[in-house]
């Protein structure tokens, strides 16, 4: 049998497996995190992925996988806040037998655990019997909490070092008060901390909210879009910014992307970023296939200059210092710096913000990434000229071959009938 068509769908497909190539391309970065010895509460601002080869590479680990070590035997996470104290009577001491916790035990068989995999920018109170350290490869994501009004939190910050539960929830105005936050005990008791308590890099604790809040420290942090977005996304259109290069040659055709930052505490604040991976800096750096600039407003010529950082690299740059009850605004340029290949590119970056005293900064994961839609046909093979593009049509059935003649000659069908498995 024989069918003609009017269409061609090869395009369409191209870039849909394109779209979804590039998205399972995201940055990863090697992690390590110490389990201390009985009940810890840790704070996953990161989450394990199974590495190269692996079957399901680059998907969340499940649980049994990344707590392979048997001295680990449970594992549980809050899915759900909870109302004022619930935690402390129906928490541990209970097992967990209160609604909206996931838990994972080493005695209980598979089916029985509720807890599948390990997730990032989550909290986990965990049980382990020895104190031992994971090195893992992570993928990270900007984070902010989501607070319930009064109820309460288990939630961790990525500080650099200690820095007081004072320093660090003062600016909430009373919103988040030390004398309603938690932190476990290796007995697996709660006890309550004291604003002058130090908070340590990656605990969490039991946080209260009186009201509702978006409070995520001294210096709020906001992308630019949706308010629940996680990375810094650049899309695949040619840069709307043209600035001299800084180390010669043709000017850089930028995509510029804002940042902004709201300083809710009574002293200056300073906001740096760095680059985290391709970890590679100075002349390296300018191969890079994905390049972020710190790009600054000229408002003599209304134009830009690249700010006096150069290029964003391991070395953090300072992008703002923003007064006390102020707001400022920082600009990036993402310069995409290849011609071939894939047409999907992520980096990974670092916002940090000072807080206390001692030079403790809170820090913030920032994934950023860019496309070129010129390069979608490149990977798959570019179609035959002429076929290029979207193409919708029907397949018409309007010959047969004839099975009794010999040679099997087409015979025109009666009517001329539309292929089933072509979309109409």
């Amino acid at each position: 049998m024989k069918t003609t068509t009017s269409s061609h769908l090869f395009s369409v497909f191209s870039f849909a497996l394109l779209f979804i190539t590039g998205g399972l391309s995201a940055a990863t970065k090697p992690h390590d995190i110490t389990i201390g010895a009985g009940w810890t509460a840790v704070w996953f601002d990161f989450e394990p992925v199974y590495g190269i080869g692996h079957v399901n590479e680059g998907e969340p680990m499940a649980v049994e996988d990344f707590f392979s070590n048997a001295a680990v035997t449970i594992v549980a996470r809050p899915d759900i806040p909870v109302g004022n104290s619930e935690f402390v009577a129906n928490g541990i001491s209970s097992g967990f037998s209160q609604d909206g916790w996931a838990v994972w035990r080493r005695s209980s068989a598979l089916s029985a655990n509720t807890l599948p995999t390990v997730r990032g920018n989550r909290a986990y109170l965990i049980n382990s019997s020895v104190k031992h350290t994971l090195n893992f490869e992570a993928k990270v994501s900007f984070f902010r909490p989501t607070w319930v009004p009064a109820s309460y939190t288990l939630v961790g910050f990525d500080l650099t070092q200690r820095v007081s539960f004072d320093d660090f929830f003062g600016a909430s105005n009373g919103v988040h008060p030390a004398n309603k936050i938690f932190r476990l005990a290796s007995d697996g008791t709660w006890n309550n901390v004291r604003g002058s308590d130090d908070m340590n890099p990656g605990e969490a604790y039991w946080v209260y909210a009186t009201r509702s809040s978006t409070y995520m420290g001294p210096v709020a942090v906001r992308l630019p879009g949706s308010e629940v977005s996680d990375s810094l996304i650049f899309g695949d259109q040619a840069g709307d910014i043209s600035v001299t290069n800084p180390q010669g040659g043709d000017d850089l055709l930028l995509t510029s992307r804002e940042l902004t930052f709201t300083n809710l505490d009574s002293t200056d604040r300073i906001v740096g970023i760095a680059k985290v991976n391709p970890s590679t800096s100075g002349g390296d750096a300018l191969n890079d296939d994905l390049r972020l600039y710190h790009i600054i407003p000229q408002p003599d010529s209304l134009d830009y200059a690249v700010g006096p950082g150069t290029l964003v690299d391991p070395t953090p740059d300072t992008l703002a210092t923003v007064a006390p009850g102020a707001s400022q605004t920082a600009t990036l340029g993402a310069h995409r710096n290849w011609a071939i290949g894939e047409s999907f590119r992520e980096n990974i970056y670092q916002i940090e913000v000072s807080i206390g005293a001692g030079g403790a900064k809170q820090q913030f994961w920032l994934p950023a990434s860019a496309g070129r839609s010129d390069l979608l046909n490149q990977v798959l093979g570019t179609p035959a000229a002429g076929h290029a593009g979207l193409w919708l049509g029907e397949a018409l059935i309007n010959h047969v071959t004839s099975l009794t003649e010999d040679g099997n000659p087409l015979r025109p069908t009666t009517s001329a009938t539309p292929h089933p498995n072509t979309p109409n």
